[in-house]
């Protein structure tokens, strides 16, 4: 039976759950606000390791600017040479060398990390500790099946919160959950949405002594990326309903996973062995797990996406981490809302604390808002399960929301998110300011993308050319990266008049890039100063590419 410790703990903030976005946020308080007394508690006596290992180049943004460890990461860990997709046959057969493939071939000057996060998350613990943070590791929220919600939970915004744990009650002015998939918190207040929009299950493991994704290519392949190291990238092996990653934590240790579309691939793994069994199905991950790896671990999570339809509240208690949402693994985004959520949580205090109550009341709309559309925006992005197992339907679209990322996010993370904050001191609580108002990288622009990439999947699905193009090619990830008014805007104040041209300029590469494609497949010659008068360059048009294509191409 669960029982309280007679002593109690005061603190101003307390912290459920000591991960990597608990940690953070523990940090970035403690940085930002200095005074604060933090008690963190953790349930795990030591971690594991975890989802959230490769990260992208906002989070190392955060990392070094609100958290100032870019020493730390820079000594330790490995630096990520970007996103690398790879497609296959539709037997699974195809070799390395034999994939097409999407991905850079140099090095830019934005950073991102491969974490491992055994080592990060008990070592971000040991800094707090040497700053003055209380975190109680092995201490769990208080609770058993049959319990009402809340019942170790008590929320008292006037008198300060207490949360019942195995170290005793503790009493907080703020009460922060990010407590990861158990949203003890998120579960109490009744804010905790399992969505069902997006079904994805994921199953991983840790291999060592799995063979190094450059040693399997000959001199040539290597020269096609300059004689960088794609076992260095987030690889992806690209399948129709679901990818493999293979991700380098430290030293021969890999991270293999699936991230999987139960309606479209119906399969479950019980086991590390049945796992091993399936990646070994296909071709080239037999070729990179090699003869015998040792499998360090298993872990399964059968349904990935949730979100908290509240995060943070007039109450004074917050939601932050996996448990205030995750959509998928994918592009290495499980962290990639979390130090926008952090940013969102020290300001909200910073304002309370100040006593500015309208300022702080217009703070928790517009970062509630703010919040939600950015999990709708790569929820749309991501939910497109069928497009990726096709080089001619998804590197388009995968170029597509890159370099919306590159646009829209990665300024954000330079300006310590300006834009949202200077909105909600000019707007107030009256505004008409709705999460259906998206704007940059959320869903309405990346539906306009998903639009006509679900139009070529039609064409390339009734000819039978989903996999026609998944041999031999090579694109390079860097024409969306790197594109001028994208990269020479990087360190500058935003500009949102210039990024939603740069939203218009991606959506005509796009467009362009899919009739040139469906022009080949037609047998038809395209004419690109056709195309130019016909191709309305506007975001709300409802222009197919099959009456694009009729304007601006001809028989061969």
């Amino acid at each position: 039976m669960s029982t309280v410790h007679e002593y109690q703990h005061d603190c101003d903030v307390l912290i459920i759950g000591a991960g990597l976005a608990g940690s953070a946020l523990a940090r970035h308080l403690l940085l930002e606000l200095p005074d604060l007394k933090i008690i963190v508690v953790e349930k795990k006596q030591v971690f594991d390791y975890s989802l959230g290992e490769s990260t992208v180049e906002a989070f190392d943004i955060y990392m070094h600017k609100a958290l100032r460890l870019a020493p730390y990461l820079e000594k330790w860990f490995g630096e990520k040479h970007g996103l690398r997709y790879f497609y296959d046959s539709e037997e699974k057969n195809l070799g390395i060398l034999e994939m097409s493939e999407f991905g850079r071939d140099r090095r830019h000057l934005v950073r991102a990390s491969q974490l491992d996060r055994q080592q990060i998350d008990t070592e971000l613990v040991e800094m707090n500790r040497a700053s003055g943070i209380e975190v109680l590791m092995g201490t769990r929220v208080l609770g058993r099946a049959g319990e009402p919600a809340g019942a170790h939970i008590r929320i008292d915004p006037k008198n300060g919160h207490t949360v019942d744990t195995t170290a005793g009650r503790i009493r907080c002015r703020w009460l922060v959950d990010a407590g990861g998939r158990t949203a003890p918190l998120s579960q109490a207040m009744g804010v905790y949405v399992k969505d069902e929009r997006h079904p994805i299950a994921a199953y991983w493991g840790r291999w060592e002594g799995c063979n190094v994704i450059d040693q399997l290519g000959d001199d040539a392949w290597r020269r096609q990326v300059q004689y960088t190291q794609r076992y260095q990238s987030t690889c992806h092996f690209m399948y129709r309903g679901y990818w493999i990653w293979v991700i380098p934590l430290r030293q021969d240790i890999v991270s293999i996973g699936v991230s999987m579309h139960p309606g479209m691939l119906p399969m479950k793994f019980h086991n590390g062995e049945e796992l091993e069994q399936f990646f070994r199905s296909h071709r080239a991950l037999g070729e990179i797990m090699g003869k015998s790896p040792k499998r360090l671990d298993f872990m399964a999570l059968p349904h990935c996406a949730q979100y908290a339809k509240e995060r943070f509240s007039e109450d004074r208690w917050y939601v932050a981490g996996w448990a205030s949402g995750v959509v998928d693994a994918l592009n290495s985004n499980t962290s990639r809302m979390w130090p926008e959520i952090n940013t969102f949580i020290v300001e909200l205090i910073k304002s309370d604390r100040g006593g500015d109550k309208k300022r702080l009341r217009s703070q928790l709309k517009h970062f509630n808002i703010r919040a939600q559309q950015v999990y709708e925006g790569v929820l749309e992005a991501y939910r497109h399960y069928d497009f990726w197992g096709s080089f001619d339907v998804h590197m388009p679209y995968g170029s597509t929301v890159i370099a919306s990322f590159w646009n829209s996010i990665i300024p954000d993370y330079y300006n310590d998110f300006d834009v949202i904050k200077r909105v909600a001191d000019e707007h107030g609580t009256d505004c008409a300011c709705v999460v259906d108002n998206p704007h940059g990288f959320a869903r309405g622009t990346v539906g306009v993308y998903a639009r006509v990439a679900r139009e070529l999947l039609d064409v390339v699905d009734r000819k039978g050319l989903y996999f026609a193009s998944n041999r031999g090619k090579f694109q390079n990830q860097l024409h969306c990266e790197l594109r001028p008014g994208i990269w020479d805007k990087t360190y500058k104040p935003r500009d949102l008049a210039a990024e939603r041209e740069q939203d218009l300029e991606t959506y005509a590469w796009l467009f362009r890039s899919y009739v040139v494609r469906l022009a080949d497949i037609e047998g038809r010659r395209f004419n690109e100063k056709a195309f130019d008068e016909v191709f309305e360059r506007r975001l709300d048009s409802e222009q197919t590419l099959a009456s694009v294509l009729g304007r601006c191409s001809s028989p061969r």
